[in-house]
């Protein structure tokens, strides 16, 4: 569907873009590594709260989320919590997204613990 150029792109911009944001570690080969699982994770030593991701992207106006995907995410990530990112891209330039994140519930209701109540 897109060139491998494309995807390419794609994957390297929202990858740097978590690592910046998440404060994570980038993975060589983004995650192909079998001693480096995933895309990238935050450092469990540093924050209580550390993921461990698989990015997805597309130019599409829909992705594909399976059971398989996520239980991907969960077996290598090695204790931190599971994270799937996902980027719509807008346009093939790449400038303007939408960015979503696929967390468990489980997670989400832990996390929510950590915001002070009014």
């Amino acid at each position: 569907m897109f060139s491998k150029d494309i995807r390419a792109r794609m994957s390297q911009s929202q990858e740097k873009w978590l690592t910046e944001v998440l404060g994570g570690i980038p993975q060589p080969g983004s995650g192909n590594q079998p001693a480096r699982p995933l895309d990238g994770r935050m450092d469990h030593h540093r924050s209580p709260v550390a993921f461990a991701w698989d990015a997805k992207s597309t130019l599409a106006d829909s992705i594909t989320l399976t059971k398989l995907m996520w239980q991907k995410v969960i077996e290598q990530s090695h204790g931190e919590r599971p994270l799937l990112p996902i980027r719509f891209y807008h346009s093939d330039r790449l400038t303007s997204h939408l960015d979503l994140a696929v967390i468990s519930m489980h997670d989400l209701l832990e996390l929510l613990e950590y915001v002070p109540t009014r």
